[in-house]
């Protein structure tokens, strides 16, 4: 996976603000439920399928999250949901026009991600002049298979799936780029984890220690010291002591790595269910759950 990647921000921020929203929401399993109709998927599915794809991640921080798991199968349902509602709410349309509309959005998340997107005017004129005429006719294309009858919804059901299976080439940029977005997200993050728990309580015996409390990592690797430290902007994420130790002398001792979600609460090892905190916080705090606060400084205050 590649550390470093350039893009056009936009529909990262789209997925991102969904997803977030979702999670803000009174149920997010009714939520997910719904997006999910398109593959009869429910999200209860969806998080068995994430553990399945990565058994180790709840024990042991992995680059490749949860999170970033989520994401990818969100994206899917997203699309899906969007392409097929679209589909069966507005063809034919009263404005053709919508067709192409749709369309562009689809070529801006390619080129997004520099993909270049599929020739689709060609092709979408004849449907659109086959619309205005309100004619459901056949149109003929020559493939490698000779010439085949399309209908006009089934071949505007083919130019989507050719975005789509362009986008399946991008999937590890898209969740990416989301996650940047999501990582920074205190709140989403805290109401993520929240909503795991419910779910890494139903995994077998061997996720768990003698007492039922999820089993701790066996230790925290650096790269993942640093990215805590840096999202938390080195502060306690409670009382906001600076934990850096470049302005102020701190204790070796003084700075811990928190579970957002106590592992006695059925949080996880996964790398965005960490904080900072100091020690006189973290000692306060146990095995309790504390909302995220929000710190903010200005650089010249520093």
């Amino acid at each position: 996976m590649g550390t470093k990647g350039i893009v056009h921000m936009g529909f990262n921020y789209t997925l991102s603000e969904q997803i977030s929203k979702i999670f803000a929401s009174e149920s997010p399993a009714n939520e997910l439920d719904i997006l999910g109709w398109v593959w009869e998927n429910t999200s209860e599915n969806i998080f068995n399928n994430i553990i399945s794809e990565s058994p180790q991640a709840p024990l042991q921080p992995q680059k490749q999250t949860i999170l970033h798991h989520f994401i990818a199968h969100f994206l899917w349902a997203y699309l899906d949901y969007w392409n097929y509602d679209y589909i069966d709410q507005c063809f034919p349309s009263e404005d053709p026009d919508g067709y192409r509309e749709h369309l562009r959005d689809l070529a801006k998340i390619l080129l997004e991600y520099g993909q270049e997107p599929p020739n689709y005017e060609p092709i979408l004129e004849t449907i659109i002049l086959a619309d205005e005429r309100d004619e459901n006719i056949c149109i003929q294309v020559d493939d490698s298979e000779g010439v085949k009858e399309y209908e006009v919804k089934e071949i505007f059901v083919e130019l989507i799936d050719s975005f789509m299976e362009r986008i399946s080439n991008i999937e590890e940029e898209i969740a990416n780029s989301t996650f940047f977005l999501l990582f920074k997200d205190k709140d989403f993050l805290f109401n993520f984890n929240l909503f795991l728990s419910d779910y890494i309580q139903k995994l077998d015996q061997s996720y768990f220690d003698d007492h039922g409390v999820v089993k701790r990592c066996s230790y925290i690797p650096q790269w993942l010291k640093t990215a805590i430290m840096f999202r938390d902007n080195g502060c306690c994420q409670i009382c906001g002591k600076n934990l850096t130790g470049v302005f102020d002398s701190l204790e070796p001792c003084d700075l811990h790595y928190d579970h957002v979600i106590p592992l006695s609460k059925f949080g996880t090892n996964d790398p965005v269910n960490f904080q900072i905190l100091c020690q006189s916080c973290n000692e306060k705090k146990g095995d309790s759950i504390y909302k995220p606060q929000y710190r903010y400084m200005l650089p010249w205050s520093m």
